[in-house]
């Protein structure tokens, strides 16, 4: 970077050879987002103008073609919108005006067949939610959960959902099957007892790590066999 103004949410593509990020030019520029080959400070280029307000980077698509961007206008006022990494065209992909709705976090399918994200356009809590790009329709995964989900891990192989749901201000992890329509919340065995927090999928799709906060533990990490349910701490 140049060192003249201030960036924001680096996120790594998957192809490993562009870093996405925002950063604020001087003047009327202002917010805009960004790309560039770390390996080649030269080609850094401005993708697209931001409006004013709070933007952030969710997620790159797994094709590196195309990233997940949040616009917060207030606490209970937010949109997605899908950028194109090489021309940098931004689409919104929650609707805006009334009613007005606060959206989370978002994460690309593996297929790029849609975007999971949490919302409280439904109700009062942030509620784990399917857009399908194809149709632009949405729906609630978990109507019935009456809790914010606070993360969310898709695993490669877009089967399984991995939540951190603040069950009585306690973050819990939960996992979720997507091949059916009406699954259910299942309670991995054995979880240590403390907060969950940093959900990440190994590339196989085979474990799941994550860190634990506890009183007696401040961020041990460890990892899930979601094969055999087996846990093994690492720190």
């Amino acid at each position: 970077s140049d060192g003249r103004r201030p960036y924001s949410f680096p996120r790594w593509a998957p192809n490993g050879q562009q870093v996405a990020y925002l950063s604020r030019s001087p003047g009327a520029d202002g917010l805009g987002l960004g790309i560039l080959n770390p390996l080649a400070p030269q080609t850094a280029r401005r993708l697209a103008p931001l409006n004013n307000g709070n933007w952030t980077i969710e997620h790159w698509a797994s094709n590196s073609a195309m990233l997940l961007l949040r616009e917060v206008v207030s606490d209970n006022e937010s949109y997605l919108y899908l950028a194109d990494a090489g021309i940098g065209k931004l689409s919104v992909i929650t609707p805006r005006g009334s009613p007005k709705a606060a959206h989370g976090l978002a994460r690309f399918a593996p297929d790029l067949s849609a975007v999971f994200f949490t919302s409280d356009v439904d109700g009062e809590f942030q509620q784990f939610s399917r857009l399908d790009l194809r149709t632009g329709l949405s729906e609630v995964l978990l109507p019935e959960l009456k809790w914010n989900v606070e993360a969310l891990a898709i695993s490669p192989s877009g089967k399984q959902a991995a939540l951190i749901i603040n069950e009585s201000g306690f973050g819990q992890l939960r996992l979720l099957g997507l091949e059916t329509a009406k699954a259910k919340l299942s309670v991995p065995p054995k979880l240590p007892r403390g907060r969950v927090q940093n959900l990440r999928w190994r590339s196989d799709g085979t474990k799941l790590g994550f860190s634990v906060s506890a009183p007696d533990s401040a961020g041990d990490v460890f990892s899930m066999d979601t094969l055999n349910g087996q846990i093994t701490r690492w720190t």
